[in-house]
């Protein structure tokens, strides 16, 4: 097991090679990028389970089914599309290339995903349809995420660069968010989910474009030696502290991405107001959260990593209490905008002490291996659908939800359920996790 962990300067030292200096980095340009993919990832997050189950009728078991597969697969998929890209050598960059034709692919993919033809509307069909394309639009986006989120620590480096760079970086999945979330509900019922799913997808390819074309590869780094994949596997697997914040995140990140699959029916069953009040709620966190975002980075810089981090916890447990007890509207404004300063803060530890991982695996390994270290994270965190998935089923089973068709005698509970107890108990469980985790923890101060 690794357990050397080494001071910042160190790892800056090695990670920032001289010709690093005269790359064109930027970090709005990469927060650009961040928004486009994000576009396609949010608002898919937030209504294509809707679509499929309040708007098409599929029951809410077989949507589990398939949230299952899709968990399963995206956590099979994210290490070999991690190694491949290491392991990439062109005139474009490792990143690059795959980064390109996938976001052209993934935007296809998604329109397709709202636009179900008429003769697969039946339960089985539609079944089948919605595994496919769905396990389709997670292979191409587990590419661009793999490929572009491992361009951040190669971009920027140490604490004060990574911690005022994490800004852009959530800010721009923030705004993703707030469209995805709060601009979705008004646009599709204005032109229909086709017509809001070609808009998104066109916004994304220009959105990415933009980035990449601002925002360039090191060539240095990809000079490197390429690395066989099971030793570069192992190594990775062998480090205590991925394993722990590996847990840590997926556990904590498991309630945040029940807030935006579960809102639109929270309002609806729980709340029994029009949807529009979706978007009132998703903009009232997602607001909040952007405003905040400076202040966590302040934090950050001057605070423990483990004090802030601690303290995100408790403002998310807050939320989650909130939207537990008896739905009103007062009430489910103010606990969502508490859940908003908490997705703040655990987007801002969370990329930092990411990179942080990262570039201390690179000073023990000597490897550039970036991707494949976040893609193996991502294996871990995407267990997190799988825990979903069992929420799923439990709400259906102990509450009588099927679908919009058969809601059943108790859907407001179902989604109380989903949204506010599920999610605190995996906080509660995620408390030991976080001690076991930040017991080795290198606390730094930003230089």
């Amino acid at each position: 097991m690794i357990e050397r962990r080494v001071p910042r300067t160190e790892v800056t030292e090695l990670v920032t090679p001289s010709t690093i200096t005269g790359l064109q980095k930027s970090p709005l340009m990469y927060g650009t990028g961040v928004l486009a993919i994000n576009i396609l990832l949010e608002s898919f997050s937030a209504y294509a389970y809707y679509f499929y189950i309040e708007v098409l009728g599929l029951a809410m078991t077989m949507a589990a089914v398939v949230k299952m597969v899709y968990a399963i697969w995206n956590s099979t998929n994210d290490p070999i599309f991690g190694y491949l890209s290491d392991n990439t050598r062109s005139r474009w960059g490792r990143r690059h290339v795959w980064l390109v034709p996938s976001m052209l692919l993934a935007a296809v993919v998604y329109v397709l995903v709202f636009s179900v033809p008429t003769w697969v509307r039946g339960s089985a069909p539609l079944f089948w349809y919605m595994l496919a394309i769905l396990l389709l639009f997670e292979t191409l986006t587990t590419i661009l995420i793999v490929n572009y989120v491992a361009l951040f620590p190669e971009y920027f480096h140490g604490l004060h660069e990574r911690s005022s760079a994490s800004v852009y970086y959530q800010a721009g999945k923030i705004i993703a968010v707030l469209i995805g979330l709060t601009l979705t509900p008004l646009v599709y019922r204005a032109i229909g989910f086709t017509g809001m799913a070609i808009t998104y997808a066109s916004l994304a390819v220009a959105g990415l474009t933009l980035a990449l074309f601002v925002n360039r590869e090191d060539p240095q780094i990809q000079t490197a030696c390429r690395t066989a994949f099971l030793p570069a596997f192992k190594q990775v697997l062998r480090d205590r502290a991925f394993w722990k914040f590996a847990i840590t995140i997926t556990l904590i990140t498991f309630g945040v991405s029940m807030v935006p699959f579960t809102l639109p029916f929270y309002v609806k069953y729980a709340l029994r107001v029009g949807p529009e009040f979706t978007s009132i709620l998703s903009a009232g966190a997602l607001v909040t959260c952007f405003i905040v975002l400076p202040l966590w980075g302040k934090l950050v810089r001057q605070l423990q990593m483990r004090v802030t981090f601690s303290l995100v916890i408790l403002i998310m447990a807050l939320g989650t209490i909130m939207i537990s007890l008896r739905p009103s509207t007062g009430l489910a404004i103010a606990a969502i905008a508490v859940i908003g300063v908490a997705w703040g803060g655990i987007y801002v530890c969370n990329i930092i002490i990411r990179a942080d991982l990262v570039s201390q695996h690179l000073v023990h390994t000597g490897q550039h291996t970036e991707a494949l270290y976040y893609a193996l994270l991502n294996v871990v965190q995407n267990m997190g659908g799988i825990l979903q998935s069992i929420a799923m089923l439990l709400a259906s089973l102990l509450f009588g939800y099927v679908s919009g068709e058969d809601p059943g005698p108790q859907p407001d509970m179902a989604f109380r359920f989903l949204m506010g107890f599920a999610p605190l108990g995996v906080l509660a469980v995620s408390s030991y996790f976080v001690n076991s985790f930040f017991k080795n923890y290198p606390e730094k101060v930003a230089a």
